[in-house]
C-alpha cells in the first residue's frame, strides 16, 4: 500500500524480505493448523486497517504536531471503544486499585507512548520498513510464553523466528552494504 499511496519504492529485495518475514509468521504461529477462515479474515482485515492508518499518519505528519496527532488517535480510539462497550454485552466492572492501575498503564504508557513512538518512527523511515519491523512483536510474545509460561519451544517456532528475523534484516538493510 505504501508503494502506491506514498510512492515508496517496492524493490525485489524488499518483496523477498516481506514474503520471508510473512512466511516466518505463518510458521511461527502455526496458522497452517488453525483452519478457522473467519479468524484469518479478521487478522487480515486488521492488518489492512493498520497499514491504512500508517499511510494516513505518514501523510499528516508534516501538517500537524506529533503530539496533536497522537492525541487525536487516542480520542478516536477511545470513542470506538466506548461505542463497542455500549453495544456489546460486558461483564461487571471491577474498580479495584489493581484494575484502575492496569487501565491507567494501558491508556497512558502502552497506548499513548506507543502511538507517539510509532508516529516518530513513521516520520523518520519508510512506512513499509517500519511495518515489517513490527513483526518482531509476535516473536517477543512467543518467547515470553516459552520463558514465563513454560510453553514448548518447537522446531517450527525456531524456524519461524529465524525466517522473521531474516525477512526483517533483508528489508531493513535494503541496498546498504553489510
Amino acid at each position: 500500500m505504501a508503494h502506491f499511496a506514498l510512492n515508496e519504492r517496492l524493490t525485489r529485495r524488499k518483496i523477498f524480505g516481506i514474503v520471508t518475514a510473512l512466511l516466518g509468521l505463518y510458521v511461527l504461529m502455526g496458522v497452517q493448523g488453525v483452519g478457522d477462515l473467519r479468524s484469518a479474515l479478521i487478522l487480515i482485515g486488521g492488518a489492512v486497517l493498520a497499514a491504512l492508518a500508517s499511510i494516513i499518519v505518514k501523510r499528516w505528519l508534516n501538517k500537524c504536531d506529533m503530539i496533536q496527532l497522537t492525541t487525536w488517535q487516542m480520542v478516536f480510539g477511545a470513542l470506538g471503544l466506548m461505542l463497542y462497550s455500549t453495544f456489546v454485552p460486558q461483564g461487571e466492572i471491577d474498580w479495584s486499585l489493581p484494575a484502575v492501575l492496569c487501565l491507567l498503564y494501558n491508556a497512558a504508557l502502552a497506548s499513548a507512548v506507543a502511538f507517539y513512538l510509532w508516529n516518530y518512527i513513521l516520520a523518520h523511515i519508510e512506512a513499509s520498513t517500519a511495518s515489517v519491523a513490527t513483526l518482531i512483536a509476535p516473536v517477543v510474545g512467543v518467547l515470553a510464553g516459552v520463558i514465563f509460561l513454560g510453553e514448548p519451544l518447537t522446531a517450527f517456532i525456531v524456524a519461524g523466528m529465524i525466517l522473521i528475523f531474516a525477512g526483517i534484516f533483508i528489508v531493513v538493510k535494503g541496498g546498504k552494504r553489510i
